[in-house]
Formats: structure tokens, C-alpha cells, sequence
């Protein structure tokens, strides 16, 4: 009886523990998908000091790229 004690115990433990996972990834729903990038780049103009030293170019600019796709399951 022991052994099967211990057992309920866990299974209550583990249900617990997805609950609580579920609650905290339902906050997590405003989040947006996709991947959010950091770019420096040169300008149009040709003596700006961006074409020559990759230290002094323009940014950082930051861009969100989105992948447009359907799940299907």
C-alpha cells in the first residue's frame, strides 16, 4: 500500500505541475512570432565614413520578420 501511495502522490505532483505550466504559457499568448533582427548598414552617400569603417555605419535599426504559414494538423 506504500508503493501505491507514493505512486498517487506523484500523479497528483504532475498534474500540478502541467497546471502550472499551462496557466504561465497562457500569458504568454501576447507575445509576437517571429524574429527580431539588429542591423547596421551604409548609405547612399559615397564619401560618408560608413563605406570605409564598418564601425561607424548606420544603425542599429531593428526589423521583425514574420513568417506567413498555416499549421495544419
Amino acid at each position: 500500500m506504500l508503493y501505491n501511495t507514493n505512486m498517487n502522490n506523484k500523479k497528483v505532483s504532475l498534474f500540478d505541475e502541467r497546471d502550472a505550466l499551462l496557466t504561465e504559457m497562457a500569458s504568454l499568448r501576447d507575445l509576437l512570432n517571429g524574429s527580431l533582427v539588429q542591423r547596421f548598414s551604409t548609405c547612399t552617400r559615397k564619401k560618408c565614413a560608413c563605406h570605409t569603417d564598418t564601425a561607424k555605419r548606420h544603425g542599429p535599426r531593428l526589423y521583425l520578420s514574420r513568417a506567413k504559414f498555416e499549421a495544419r494538423l
